[in-house]
């Protein structure tokens, strides 16, 4: 997990936010928008990552903190759920997260894509 500005030029289409939920704690919330730009968002989202005509074989989650001070990931996690789910996220589903999101900056997390071996190309080198 490294800070990053952009993958480019790859274009990359961000999906299925509502089954992504990035918490403070580990405790299941409920995903909220930041309209006032004050915390860190889910900027991009992918996770077809390893399935048949995937473009890469790994998931990420591209954060972005739009205000002006940097933001620690400590006692934060990704969690990951089906969108039909009504039940906390298993264990498997929950990656704790560390590190920093630069004030105006990004912050990739990549995750294991699925099937083995999972298909399509690596992710990008962040920029």
């Amino acid at each position: 997990m490294h800070p990053y500005r952009r993958l480019r030029p790859f274009g990359l289409i961000g999906s299925a936010v509502a089954s992504a939920i990035l918490a403070g704690t580990l405790v299941a919330s409920p995903a909220v928008a930041n309209p006032q730009g004050t915390n860190v968002i889910i900027n991009e989202v992918y996770l077809k990552a390893g399935s048949a005509n995937a473009v890469f074989n790994k998931k990420f989650v591209e954060l972005y903190n739009p205000s002006d001070a940097p933001v620690t990931l400590e006692n934060w996690s990704l969690q990951y759920r089906p969108a039909t789910s009504t039940v906390a996220p298993v264990a498997s589903g929950i990656a704790p997260l560390s590190g920093t999101v630069p004030a105006k900056g990004h912050f990739l997390i990549a995750m294991p894509g699925n099937g083995s071996p999972p298909l399509g190309a690596e992710l990008p080198t962040p920029t």
